[in-house]
Protein backbone atom coordinates (compact mmCIF):
# COMPACT_ATOMS: atom_id res chain seq x y z
CA UNK A 1 0.00 0.00 0.00
CA UNK A 2 1.38 3.48 -0.49
CA UNK A 3 1.95 6.39 2.05
CA UNK A 4 -0.56 8.29 0.13
CA UNK A 5 -3.23 6.17 0.25
CA UNK A 6 -2.56 4.72 3.96
CA UNK A 7 -2.39 9.01 4.47
CA UNK A 8 -5.80 9.75 3.05
CA UNK A 9 -7.02 6.97 5.19
CA UNK A 10 -5.69 8.21 8.51
CA UNK A 11 -6.73 12.26 7.62
CA UNK A 12 -10.70 11.31 6.69
CA UNK A 13 -10.69 9.04 10.11
CA UNK A 14 -9.00 11.23 12.09
CA UNK A 15 -11.27 14.00 10.71
CA UNK A 16 -14.62 12.55 11.20
CA UNK A 17 -13.34 11.83 14.70
CA UNK A 18 -12.95 15.31 15.57
CA UNK A 19 -15.58 16.97 13.35
CA UNK A 20 -18.22 18.40 16.32
CA UNK A 21 -21.38 18.67 13.65
CA UNK A 22 -24.50 16.93 12.76
CA UNK A 23 -24.21 17.94 9.11
CA UNK A 24 -23.45 15.85 6.68
CA UNK A 25 -19.81 16.18 5.53
CA UNK A 26 -18.51 14.99 2.19
CA UNK A 27 -14.85 14.25 1.68
CA UNK A 28 -13.35 15.36 -1.71
CA UNK A 29 -10.13 13.65 -2.94
CA UNK A 30 -8.49 12.27 -6.31
CA UNK A 31 -8.42 8.93 -8.01
CA UNK A 32 -5.74 8.11 -5.83
CA UNK A 33 -8.06 7.90 -3.01
CA UNK A 34 -10.86 5.49 -4.92
CA UNK A 35 -9.41 2.05 -3.85
CA UNK A 36 -11.30 -1.05 -2.48
CA UNK A 37 -9.36 -1.37 0.57
CA UNK A 38 -9.93 2.45 1.71
CA UNK A 39 -13.99 2.44 1.18
CA UNK A 40 -13.83 -0.31 3.05
CA UNK A 41 -11.77 0.97 6.00
CA UNK A 42 -13.92 4.11 5.93
CA UNK A 43 -17.36 2.11 5.37
CA UNK A 44 -20.55 3.03 4.36
CA UNK A 45 -20.64 6.20 6.92
CA UNK A 46 -18.37 8.01 5.76
CA UNK A 47 -19.33 10.86 2.48
CA UNK A 48 -16.85 11.69 -0.28
CA UNK A 49 -16.49 12.70 -3.51
CA UNK A 50 -13.86 11.21 -6.01
CA UNK A 51 -13.09 10.62 -9.79
CA UNK A 52 -13.39 6.75 -10.05
CA UNK A 53 -9.79 5.17 -11.98
CA UNK A 54 -10.48 3.99 -15.36
CA UNK A 55 -9.08 0.69 -14.38
CA UNK A 56 -11.99 -0.24 -12.79
CA UNK A 57 -13.61 -2.76 -15.31
CA UNK A 58 -17.26 -0.91 -14.64
CA UNK A 59 -15.71 2.58 -15.37
CA UNK A 60 -14.38 0.88 -19.11
CA UNK A 61 -18.10 -0.34 -19.63
CA UNK A 62 -19.84 3.05 -18.81
CA UNK A 63 -17.26 4.62 -21.28
CA UNK A 64 -18.25 2.20 -24.19
CA UNK A 65 -21.38 1.88 -23.38
CA UNK A 66 -24.67 3.43 -25.58
CA UNK A 67 -25.58 5.44 -22.11
CA UNK A 68 -28.53 7.70 -21.29
CA UNK A 69 -27.49 11.66 -21.01
CA UNK A 70 -29.41 14.32 -19.09
CA UNK A 71 -28.97 17.57 -20.35
CA UNK A 72 -27.32 19.47 -16.97
CA UNK A 73 -27.98 23.09 -16.10
CA UNK A 74 -25.43 24.27 -18.81
CA UNK A 75 -26.27 23.06 -21.71
CA UNK A 76 -23.17 22.48 -22.92
CA UNK A 77 -22.59 19.15 -20.39
CA UNK A 78 -24.82 16.48 -19.75
CA UNK A 79 -24.61 13.81 -17.10
CA UNK A 80 -25.89 9.58 -16.54
CA UNK A 81 -26.31 8.27 -13.32
CA UNK A 82 -25.33 4.78 -12.03
CA UNK A 83 -25.58 2.78 -8.93
CA UNK A 84 -22.48 0.81 -7.93
CA UNK A 85 -21.69 -1.41 -5.07
CA UNK A 86 -17.81 -1.40 -5.55
CA UNK A 87 -15.78 -2.54 -2.33
CA UNK A 88 -19.35 -3.60 -1.10
CA UNK A 89 -19.91 0.38 -0.22
CA UNK A 90 -23.14 1.62 -2.45
CA UNK A 91 -22.47 4.47 -4.01
CA UNK A 92 -23.70 6.95 -7.07
CA UNK A 93 -21.66 7.20 -9.91
CA UNK A 94 -21.99 10.49 -12.42
CA UNK A 95 -20.50 9.89 -15.50
CA UNK A 96 -20.51 13.81 -17.63
CA UNK A 97 -20.11 14.52 -21.42
CA UNK A 98 -19.35 17.50 -22.83
CA UNK A 99 -19.78 17.84 -26.85
CA UNK A 100 -17.13 20.72 -27.37
CA UNK A 101 -14.49 18.38 -25.32
CA UNK A 102 -15.94 15.12 -27.36
CA UNK A 103 -15.25 16.85 -30.44
CA UNK A 104 -11.84 18.69 -29.75
CA UNK A 105 -9.21 16.95 -31.89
Amino acid sequence: MSQTKESIRTIVRELNENLQTNDKVYHAADSEFYTSETLQFLGPHTFWISRVPSTIALVKELENGDLAFTISGDPRYSFSQHLSDYANIHQKWVVFHSQMMHDRP
